[in-house]
Formats: structure tokens, sequence, C-alpha cells
């Protein structure tokens, strides 16, 4: 079994406030996810997509809920290669989401901004355990 470690930034956001970011690629497109337990799926920011060549948006006939607003449309698409660190994962279906408004309130506050989410789908899926003490994202494949 190898062990793949991906370093994990940990941001304050006020005293005590924090959210976990992580570095990705899809493809060769190196993207910032907050990590985030309590998203199902793992989402890519729609904004982030339009201009990819090739990577289509499927209608997924679903409405997404949570991340501070209303019901919002949600698409599907299919990643080639998505990879944290060392681990890559071909051919990964996720979902798309407008999080201009999400993403809005990061550059309000100055914080850096994100391309994604990572949620429970491959938090789950992969066994993956966050070791905060170190900063790491552990996966095992």
């Amino acid at each position: 079994m190898k062990k793949h470690i991906v370093p994990v930034e940990v941001l304050e956001l006020q005293d005590g406030d924090y959210h976990l970011f992580i570095s990705a690629y899809v493809g060769r497109k190196k993207i910032r996810l907050l990590i985030d337990s309590g998203a199902s799926k793992t989402i890519l920011s729609k904004a982030f997509c339009k201009p990819i060549k090739n990577l289509q948006l499927l209608s997924s006939g679903n409405t997404a809920t949570g991340l501070g607003s209303a019901d919002m449309k949600s698409w599907l698409t299919k990643i080639s290669t998505f990879s944290l660190g060392t681990f890559r994962i071909q051919n990964y279906s996720c979902g798309v989401l407008d999080l201009s408004h999400v993403i809005d309130i990061y550059k309000r506050l100055n914080l850096p901004s994100f391309e994604g989410i990572l949620g429970c789908d491959l938090l789950v899926g992969y066994h993956m355990i966050l070791d905060l003490k170190r900063k790491q994202l552990i996966i095992h494949s």
C-alpha cells in the first residue's frame, strides 16, 4: 500500500475560525480546494471549468443546497486526471457549481480565492485522513 501525503493549509478566518485548503491538479491546471467534510461531493467552480477546452458540463438534473445560499443548478463533468500530490484518479466525475457568491465573500475579506471544494466522496471513498497536527492529508492507496 502506498502512502500519499498532501500538505494542508490552515487558514484562520477570525479568532478560532478556520478553513482548510489543499492544492490539486485538474489535468495540468493547479487549483486550490477548500476541504469540506460536510460537502457530499467534490465540486469545481463553474468559472474555473468554463475556459477548459474539452471539458463538458452535463446537467445533473439536481439542485445543490448549502453553501450559504438557496438551491442552485448543478452540473457534472469528467476529469481525465485529478491529482492530489502523488495520488491520481483517472476519469473522475465531479460536480460543478457556480461558486461566485462564496468566492466574492472571500475577496471582500481579503482572503485567497479557491476553485473548488474537496468533499466526502473523496474523503470517505479513499479513506483520507486529516492530520491537523502535521497539517497533512494522508491517502493510502
